[in-house]
């Protein structure tokens, strides 16, 4: 069996093709132009008519277009390739060209020169397949003997040299999991102990595995196929420039979502835009969705997922309109039932909220069977109104709502009320009556929902638990601890954004959280007192008898509180400057 000389830095030892292949290792390599042994102008020459370097040479034999089929000698590039036929390199160029989906010249022109210098996935892309490629389509390597897989970070590397943290991360390699957990019937769990069937690890240089790491701007990840021992296993060079979904550096949701494809048995596809495509592209965390030629790779080796309700192939893409949908326009006063004395209505100050929510550019806060409105950023509140008297639809039995969100698409409203929820156009509900249970929620019901302008999916809150969506499709891997909202509480009572106020708040009893959304924790100086900031109300007692901070302005309102209160926030100072002037001159006085 004829071999090549590896082309791995510190590399003097041989490896065969089929035993590279058996293994499957996956390294992504970063060509840099006239460096690490790839097509420079030195060295180029004409082998039998066919103007080829060394460097192109083994470039060809590493990805296996050119195969050392045992009859000629190893060359000093190794393999062999130095003693190909010119037939033959013309036919592995054709090949090459083929696979990248360019024009197939025959020759090492300007266009194959450049895809040789792309950035790409260091697997061979002839792979004991039809080397006539008669079509472009995935091409599958083996497959796990079960659908339940578990994960487990081995390391995530040198704080001081990785550019990512922990939670970025496990965020990436979460959602490049759920790449393939959407369409596929596949779990992925993260284990902390013991054995797992990937792990996953950040490295530098030799690491223990025969291939090392090579420093930034070289390998930057590789994987094994599905199998015992290492396989599966998933290692990143930690001196890469890592980045999430920035569009800079090198992309480690996108990494990984190859290298996981990989690791669950897809070797390289031609199909152009294939996320198992050999050439590395950038891909936006946020919108990108699974193309087919990968789906149908993956469901021929595992199957393909069955949802209740839709299939997430099919499922349209979140996008928030720059126009929000006009106000709701009250033009009547809805808790005057006809022929019926209202029932006496709480006062704004005094109820613990239990859904709030930003409706065309207003707050809406319900408490029980009514509600309030005000403009966000504006101290002046309208109501209370009756719930079922202006929202037509509502059940008469419903006497407390649990959550409301605004879906930004459209500006359809969604109402929750124990195991049920009802859409809404305006003030009028759709003739059907929606159960949680057909989406995967618990029938006692939610806490608090909230479409998240961050990312434009759908957030349910149930106790210290909560869910992602895409629509009404779940995403995969929830629920989750609502500790991963870093500082938010348990048990929340609503959540809002506000399309005036930046941040997302979290409500629970009379206090409340806001929530950077850039750095994704609470803000220092929270919880804050709501009602006094959200409603102008009066500071509220706290147990041991003091008071709330009423000196601090509020973030919500600025200076419109009760008179009261923002005079004594301004004359305070002022006040206790007199009375030590006063006590001065006294003391001077009585001394003279």
């Amino acid at each position: 069996m004829c071999t090549r000389t590896s082309l791995l830095p510190g590399g003097g030892a041989t490896l065969s093709l089929p035993a590279l292949l058996t293994t499957g290792l996956v390294g992504l390599l970063v060509v840099v132009r006239g460096t690490r042994g790839y097509p420079t102008a030195a060295g180029v020459g004409a082998l039998r008519g066919v103007a080829i370097s060394a460097d192109e040479q083994d470039w060809l034999t590493q990805y296996g277009y050119i195969v050392n089929d045992g009859t000629q000698a190893d060359g000093p590039t190794g393999g062999g390739a130095a003693l190909q036929s010119s037939e033959k390199i013309r036919d592995a160029i054709r090949l090459m060209q083929r696979f990248a989906g360019i024009n197939e010249t025959g020759v090492i022109d300007e266009p194959t020169k450049e895809k040789m210098r792309q950035p790409r996935c260091g697997l061979p892309d002839i792979s004991g397949q039809d080397r006539r490629l008669r079509k472009k389509r995935y091409n599958i390597q083996g497959n796990w003997d079960k659908t339940d897989l578990t994960y487990k970070f081995v390391s995530y590397g040198d704080p001081t040299v990785l550019s990512l943290s922990e939670s970025d991360i496990r965020y990436a390699v979460e959602r490049a999991f759920a790449v393939w957990a959407e369409v596929a019937p596949l779990t992925f769990t993260e284990v902390w102990y013991g054995d797992a069937d990937i792990n996953i690890d950040f490295r530098r240089f030799y690491h223990g595995d025969n291939f090392p790491f090579d420093g930034a701007g070289g390998v930057l990840a590789h994987a094994f196929f599905p199998g015992e021992g290492i396989g599966g296993d998933t290692h990143f060079d930690e001196d890469e420039p890592w980045s999430v979904g920035t569009g800079t550096g090198v992309d480690i949701f996108v990494t990984a979502s190859h290298e996981f494809g990989h690791a669950l048995g897809l070797h390289h596809s031609s199909f152009p835009g294939s996320l198992m495509s050999p050439y590395y592209n950038y891909y936006d965390m946020d919108t990108f969705t699974l193309p087919d030629d990968d789906r149908q790779g993956i469901q021929t080796l595992y199957g393909r997922r069955h949802y209740r309700n839709q299939d997430p192939d099919e499922a349209p893409r979140t996008s928030i309109p720059e126009n929000p949908t006009p106000p709701i326009v009250i033009t009547e006063n809805p808790n005057v039932v006809p022929g019926a004395n209202p029932p006496i209505s709480p006062q704004q100050c005094q109820p613990v909220f239990d859904a709030i929510a930003d409706l065309r550019g207003e707050l809406f806060f319900f408490h029980n069977e009514y509600f309030w409105r005000k403009r966000a950023g504006d101290g002046d509140m309208s109501g209370p109104w009756r719930i079922h008297s202006f929202w037509e639809g509502i059940p008469d039995d419903v006497r407390k709502i649990d959550a409301v969100y605004e879906r930004l698409t459209d500006g359809r409203i969604f109402f929750f009320a124990g195991p049920r929820y009802w859409i809404f156009e305006d003030r009028y509900a759709q003739d059907r009556t929606y159960y949680l249970r057909d989406i995967g929620l618990p029938d006692d019901g939610i806490d608090a929902a909230l479409q998240w302008r961050r990312n434009g999916k759908i957030y349910f809150f149930k106790d210290d638990i909560y869910w992602r969506f895409k629509d009404d499709v779940m995403d995969y891997g929830y629920p989750k601890d609502i500790s991963k909202w870093t500082g938010v509480p348990a048990y929340i009572d609503a959540v809002f954004q506000a399309r005036s106020l930046d941040g997302t708040y979290f409500v629970k009893d009379d206090l409340y959280w806001k929530f950077n959304d850039g750095v994704i924790e609470v803000e220092y100086g929270y919880p804050r007192d709501f009602a006094l900031d959200f409603l102008g109300c009066t500071p509220r007692f706290v147990p041991g008898g003091r008071t709330r901070d009423s000196n601090v302005i509020s973030p919500i309102l600025g200076n419109q509180r009760s008179n009261s209160t923002a005079a004594w926030v301004v004359s305070a100072p002022h006040t206790l400057t007199l009375t030590t002037l006063v006590s001065l001159s006294v003391m001077f006085y009585w001394r003279t």
